[in-house]
């Protein structure tokens, strides 16, 4: 059996902290497809490889609440 060595998936509040914003702020990026996200059950997991990449390809953007 393989042993995870790290968590790679996360859920809606750890990714608030990591990306200091609010909830509505993070269902917002979801609803748009800018953070990609899975649904297990009735709740959300992310993964810290994508929103590494996230965080990678706005650096210099200014994220605008819609």
């Amino acid at each position: 059996m393989t042993k995870i060595k790290e968590k790679q998936m996360i859920q809606i509040g750890e990714v608030v902290k990591m990306l200091d914003i609010s909830k509505m702020t993070l269902r917002r990026l979801m609803k748009s497809g800018e953070i990609n996200f899975y649904k297990v059950g009735q709740s959300y997991r992310f993964s810290i490889n994508e929103l590494n990449e996230f965080i990678n390809r706005n650096r210099n953007k200014v994220i605008k609440n819609v």
